[in-house]
């Protein structure tokens, strides 16, 4: 396996801001991150700032001053295609409440036999090395929780089945001074 070239963080940040500064106020420009290059459909070992637009055109078709440069401050640029846009409020909450077939944050999730709530983050547990769940107490535990519980998507409530939906099981939670936060891990 190959290792990732490493980058200055502090230098692709400035580099990130001084994009977004830049060119933030373009119609076309729908955001601006930190990652790897990607070329011919395969990701690199190259780390750059990324300048999303709407439509990616043929330099051939920009004038002069709508051409990207190559780099900032000395951090390599890369440009990607991406419309991305909001969701209204209320499409938001139906396409939470759908069952996916890729769970990810911000879809309903919840406790066999519980209530229902949002994943907050996937995560990698490093006690095991497993795709998870990271969420609040109340969303994967509650008061009757049990390590091993069947975690379903979506969330009961939001018409979850366990013996359909379930897609982790409840590994650890804490509620107190520290966090509120519950763990599950994804079924193979």
């Amino acid at each position: 396996m190959t290792s990732k070239k490493q980058t200055d963080r502090g230098k692709l940040e400035s580099a990130l801001e001084t994009a977004m500064n830049h060119f933030g106020h373009r119609a076309n420009f729908t955001g601006a991150d930190i990652g790897y290059r990607w070329t011919a459909g395969k990701e690199t070992d190259e780390i750059v700032v990324r300048v999303h637009v709407r439509n990616k055109l043929p330099l051939s078709e920009l004038s002069e001053s709508e051409i990207l440069p190559k780099e900032i401050d000395g951090v390599p640029l890369d440009v990607i295609q991406g419309d991305y846009r909001t969701v209204e409020a209320s499409q938001r909450r139906t396409r939470r409440r759908q069952r996916s077939s890729t769970v990810m944050g911000g879809l309903s999730v919840g406790r066999r036999n519980g209530g229902a709530g949002t994943i907050g983050l996937m995560v990698i547990d490093q006690h095991s090395g497993r795709p998870g769940i990271l969420s609040n107490w109340h969303v994967l535990a509650g008061a009757r929780a049990r390590a091993g519980d069947d975690i379903v998507h979506p969330g009961p409530t939001d018409g979850g089945r366990p013996n359909r939906d379930s897609v982790a099981q409840l590994d650890r939670w804490m509620l107190d001074r520290g966090g509120d936060a519950a763990v599950a891990l994804l079924y193979p």
